[in-house]
């Protein structure tokens, strides 16, 4: 069955996918089978599964279709704002991600690390 992934959080390994016949399907990071963990919007691939819980989704493949990738600027944004002024976010890479740690630089500079090792030139801080 294909979907597109409504959302993972990837804190705890687990997400949600809209499959196209309207379902909702459950899926756990184990049920993913590729090394990079999915994020919003991107389409799958899925075996429906029914569970006691509900539905879930196992064997899931993450699509392959070519997407947009903004390569410019050439460094990396931070930004409180909703809006990085004079850009264009192009595509979300993951949300709901942090880094934590008493030291806010050390905390800035684990979640740039983080979105970097993800393909994000660019993240938005929130309280």
């Amino acid at each position: 069955m294909q979907g597109r992934v409504r959302s993972f959080l990837g804190v705890k390994s687990y997400g949600f996918i809209d499959g196209d016949d309207g379902e909702s399907y459950f899926f756990h990071l184990d049920d993913v089978r590729s090394p990079r963990p999915p994020v919003p919007r991107q389409e799958v691939t899925f075996r429906p599964t029914a569970t006691p819980k509900g539905l879930r989704a196992r064997s899931v493949i993450l699509g392959t279709s070519p997407q947009l990738v903004y390569v410019d600027p050439d460094r990396f944004i931070m930004t409180r704002e909703p809006e990085i002024r004079g850009h264009i976010i192009v595509k979300v890479v993951a949300e709901g991600c942090w880094y934590e740690s008493n030291d806010p630089n050390q905390a800035r500079d684990g979640l740039k690390q983080f979105a970097q090792e993800r393909g994000a030139n660019a993240a938005k801080l929130g309280r």
